[in-house]
């Protein structure tokens, strides 16, 4: 991805979102690196392009400013965060795991 010096913060952030996600806390998040994949867009939170304040307080007075929008936000954030449980990152490593040994038994044949 070559973000340099950037990256160490970026993954920082990541986390950090992750646990306000799957603690129900709608985010504000910019639209790049990996905060995408954590903060669905309109479901668990919002994104906003780079790092526009204007484009920040515009989506913050969003959620703050519509009860029921956060409300469906803090909904769609717990629901958006069980793909990432322990449970659920176990069932795809399985899933995986026997993908290859599949194709390495059909392979041999």
């Amino acid at each position: 991805m070559g973000l340099g010096r950037e990256e160490p913060h970026l993954v920082a952030e990541s986390v950090q979102f992750d646990e306000a996600v799957a603690c129900g806390t709608p985010v504000v998040a910019s639209n790049i690196g990996g905060l995408p994949y954590v903060v669905n867009a309109s479901e668990s939170g919002l994104l906003v392009d780079d790092n526009d304040p204007r484009a920040f307080a515009a989506a913050l007075a969003a959620i703050l400013g519509h009860e029921s929008f956060a409300d469906r936000l803090s909904d769609g954030a717990v629901a958006f965060s069980q793909k990432f449980s322990w449970d659920s990152t176990a069932m795809r490593l399985l899933e995986l795991y026997e993908g290859i040994r599949e194709a390495m038994a059909n392979a041999e044949s």
